[in-house]
């Protein structure tokens, strides 16, 4: 069977807690057996000791003095004999509550003997008090004298006896505490050494089975996570979960080796695969330049024959240049010729037209005023009756004012009436007033420039019928004169159009020349780029083959 780690520190725990337990456990009791006896010796002992000293007290001091007092008159008969009852209740419940408790057989040996002396006691004590109800001086002394001591006394040395027996028993128990509690010590420290040699013990294992199993892997791993394969994994045998840890580092110990084992076989892969490289790199570059070359001089030849073309097509270019120049000013010539004869056609023919339009625009112009004239006429008779029309309405406007003058003056004279509570009401008349004054003198004004306007109308009529009269005439010579400038006209047009057509033909053919001039001028700049385009390729041609050369021997060098 395999103890695992586990069960190992599981068990060491559960001893250890068992110790631990019982030590407590023991603890516990020790404490409960002390609390018990401490219990006992207040309740059995203390207690009682109180009990006994008071009833000592009640025989010795309360009796005894009371008696004295009512010997010397301090206390009165009544009194005295209630301290004395007072003090045998006393004695009778302290006694009861200590006869109560746990006693020891020479504890209940002098109970008995104290129980037999106060008896006699109380059997004074009854007769002190028929000589107390019989007020009897004479007995009360003899009583004191006689019998008080002889009958307390030994009451009061039975109860000292039991009070000594009392220390003595609380003695006996610390005694006895004391033993327990040496013997109690014993056993805890007798639990703590073992629980200490249990720790001990688990301790050492916990270092042999854990901590140094542990140390060691740590150091293996160490040397693993170096480069080291050779190290050993000693816990990898173990059955615990130190053996299932070490197994974890073997695993990782395996991967090292099939690591370094990959990485030799891919290093020497690499070094074929660099070898091979090499070799289809001097081959590539082999081919490469046998082809590119051939390539590079066949450019370079034909960037030659390109240029000497280009050198040829720019000379061509420039004569048929120069020719188009020369066959352009001669057409120019022509041209300007012809162009000056259509445009002395063209002024005539202009000149004619613009006769004959004028002409025609004076018959127009004539028959158009003859319709203006009339309709003047009669727009000035209608504004003849529209200023008398006005006149009317100014005669109106100027009655209104009188109105309005008198209403104003009417107002003002209200206003004065009306004293203070008036004075803005006759500003307002005054300003009305002010305003139909104006109106009037602006009234008369206007009629008098409606009746000078009329007197204008009656002659602009008259002269306007004489205007129409004279437009008449105009138009019938205009009409003439239009008849025999259009035969003129058609006579000049005709002239123009031949001179224009001849014209248009010799442009056409300047143009056709500047054309062709212009073709050259293109072919020479065609030529021109044709043979910097030649000059550009040989140049590349050149710094190709350099950079080929250059290529070629860094792929030779890699």
């Amino acid at each position: 069977m395999t103890i695992t780690l586990r069960a190992t520190l599981i068990g060491a725990l559960v001893i250890l807690g068992g110790m631990l337990g019982l030590e407590a456990l023991n603890s516990m009791t020790a404490l409960r057996s002390a609390n018990e006896r401490m219990k006992s010796v207040y309740e059995d002992r203390v207690v009682p000791l109180r009990d006994l000293k008071i009833i000592s007290d009640a025989y010795a001091v309360l009796i005894v003095d009371t008696s004295h007092k009512l010997r010397s008159g301090a206390l009165s008969w009544p009194d005295g004999a209630a301290s004395l009852r007072k003090a045998q209740a006393t004695v009778q419940e302290r006694w009861t509550a200590y006869t109560a408790t746990s006693l020891t057989a020479n504890e209940a040996r002098l109970v008995t003997l104290a129980r037999s002396a106060m008896d006699g006691a109380d059997a004074a004590v009854a007769t002190l008090l028929r000589i107390l109800d019989a007020q009897d001086k004479a007995a009360l002394d003899r009583f004191v004298v006689q019998d008080l001591y002889r009958n307390i006394d030994p009451v009061t040395d039975k109860v000292s006896a039991l009070i000594d027996l009392q220390v003595t028993v609380a003695d006996d128990d610390f005694k006895d505490s004391q033993q327990l509690y040496l013997q109690e010590t014993w056993q805890s420290w007798l639990l703590l050494a073992i629980a200490a040699v249990l720790l001990a013990t688990g301790i050492g294992v916990v270092v042999r089975r854990v901590i140094s199993p542990l140390r060691q892997m740590t150091e293996e791993m160490d040397r693993l996570a170096a480069g080291d394969v050779s190290v050993t994994v000693a816990a990898a045998g173990r059955r615990d979960e130190i053996g299932q840890m070490g197994r974890a580092v073997a695993v990782f110990k395996d991967n090292a080796i099939a690591k370094q084992r990959m990485e030799a076989e891919q290093e020497q892969a690499k070094k074929a695969v660099e070898v091979e490289r090499r070799r289809m790199m001097a081959e590539l570059a082999d081919r490469f330049e046998l082809a590119v070359q051939g390539v590079v001089a066949q450019v370079g030849s034909a960037a030659g024959r390109l240029t000497a073309n280009a050198q040829s097509l720019s000379g061509l270019a420039e004569q048929s240049r120069t020719q188009a120049a020369a066959a352009a000013g001669a057409s120019e010539q022509t041209s300007a010729n012809v162009q000056t004869v259509a445009a002395s056609a063209e002024e005539m023919a202009a000149s004619i037209g613009e006769i004959t339009r004028q002409v025609g625009n004076t018959a127009d112009v004539a028959r158009h005023a003859a319709e203006r004239a009339g309709r003047t006429d009669a727009t000035i008779r209608q504004l003849a009756n529209h200023a008398k029309a006005i006149g009317d309405v100014v005669q109106l406007i100027n009655a209104i004012a009188s109105q309005t003058n008198l209403l104003a003056l009417n107002a003002t004279i209200e206003a004065a009436r009306a004293g203070e509570a008036g004075k803005g009401f006759a500003v307002v008349a005054g300003e009305v007033k002010s305003l139909a004054t104006q109106t009037a003198r602006a009234t008369e004004e206007i009629a008098s420039q409606i009746g000078n306007m009329q007197g204008v109308t009656g002659e602009a009529v008259e002269a306007i019928a004489e205007i129409g009269r004279t437009i008449d005439d105009i138009n019938r010579i205009a009409a003439s004169v239009a008849a025999s400038i259009e035969q003129q006209d058609a006579a000049a047009r005709e002239i123009a159009r031949n001179v224009q057509q001849a014209a248009v033909g010799t442009e056409e053919i300047s143009s056709n020349i500047v054309l062709v001039r212009h073709a050259a001028d293109d072919t020479g700049v065609a030529a021109q780029d044709v043979l910097g385009a030649a000059q550009t390729l040989s140049n590349d041609a050149d710094r190709l083959s350099g950079e080929v050369e250059r290529f070629i021997r860094q792929v030779r060098a890699a």
